[in-house]
């Protein structure tokens, strides 16, 4: 039988840290209006959507960058154009690749600085020089960054309030995981099932998470287990998953003992988690 411990505010507390946001990112996140064109440089996101048979239209981004000579618009650096989602339901998608909203921070006759943001959440800053070509200078993941401030904004009342814990518990999650299910088993006890999905679309749910809230003592994680689904062939498919049953089975003043039966009938799938959860 596993064995957890319940997470109260104070030990969550020291879990949740606040990256410190690079100058440059903070420089482009205080910008107001993008600026992708300047006196010297301008910033192109180039664009390919393909069509593919037997499936759907890929699309890609490649960053460029563009000197002024005159009137005249000379690309300087070409990146390559790079997929971030893909044609095919096996094709795992990559919205990191996926470039918007370019602005240039500063320049020079030779040198330009700029960010831009990514569709996989990141803030990134750019220097392209004749010398040196594109460096990367920065990356920063302003979805985290903003996910933990907005989790120790929820901190005081975890422990009490099921709508905290709730949403504590969905900004914890990472890519591809999210909320599925939530159970009372008592009234001051609830569980909760978090899933997560192989890929965007024609998708399994390939591992799963238990959440158990227990009221004014904390809440706590099974871990990650894997299922046991399968991808049935064909398109336009999803494989989810759900909590079949849920009992305490022992209970004493410092612990809970719970089983939790999780399946998908239609594929023949189901097993059942045991565990004791314990809190000082």
């Amino acid at each position: 039988m596993k064995e957890v411990s319940l997470q109260t505010a104070a030990t969550l507390a020291t879990r949740e840290n606040l990256s410190m946001v690079p100058a440059l990112v903070q420089r482009y996140l205080d910008t107001e209006t993008r600026v992708p064109e300047g006196e010297q440089f301008r910033i192109v996101i180039g664009g390919e959507n393909v069509s593919k048979s037997g499936g759907g239209m890929a699309y890609s981004h490649a960053l460029c960058v563009e000197k002024r000579d005159g009137d005249v618009w000379t690309r300087v650096h070409e990146g390559p154009m790079r997929q971030y989602r893909g044609a095919y339901s096996h094709e795992i998608d990559n919205w990191d690749l996926c470039l918007s909203s370019p602005s240039i921070l500063e320049e020079t006759e030779v040198a330009v600085t700029f960010g831009l943001r990514t569709g996989g959440g990141n803030v990134k800053a750019y220097r392209f020089s004749s010398e040196k070509g594109l460096e990367t200078l920065s990356v920063f993941s302003v979805r985290d960054y903003e996910a933990t401030q907005a989790r120790m904004k929820l901190l005081s009342d975890v422990v009490d309030d099921i709508k905290a814990f709730r949403s504590y518990v969905e900004k914890s999650l990472g890519n591809r995981w999210s909320k599925d299910s939530e159970t009372v088993v008592e009234s001051d006890v609830v569980a909760l099932l978090a899933v997560h999905y192989d890929r965007d679309y024609d998708a399994i749910v390939d591992q799963y998470k238990l959440f158990v809230w227990v009221k004014g003592k904390g809440f706590c994680s099974t871990g990650s287990s894997w299922t046991g689904l399968r991808h049935p062939g064909g398109k336009f498919y999803s494989v989810g998953m759900r909590v079949l049953s849920t009992a305490i089975t022992d209970r004493g003043p410092d612990f809970l003992e719970f089983a939790f039966e999780v399946g998908n009938k239609g594929q023949g799938w189901q097993e059942t988690n045991t565990f004791r959860v314990k809190w000082e």
